[in-house]
């Protein structure tokens, strides 16, 4: 899961190193792109069950 303090906002995406793209690009789900507290603490939750992954960042999958 990205931490991503840029403008751009994709904390929370998932990028896949090995293949070199984006499994879920924030693009995805507008409204979490502004869940990132930029100089604040920041609460990161990362569930994997099975095949499925996901991400919340304070709260917003």
């Amino acid at each position: 899961m990205e931490i991503d303090p840029s403008s751009r906002g994709w904390s929370g995406g998932i990028y896949d190193e090995a293949r070199k793209g984006w499994l879920y690009p924030m693009e995805y789900n507008p409204a979490a792109k502004t869940a990132f507290k930029q100089n604040q603490w920041n609460h990161y939750r990362i569930e994997c069950i099975g095949n499925s992954i996901r991400t919340w960042v304070n709260g917003i999958a």
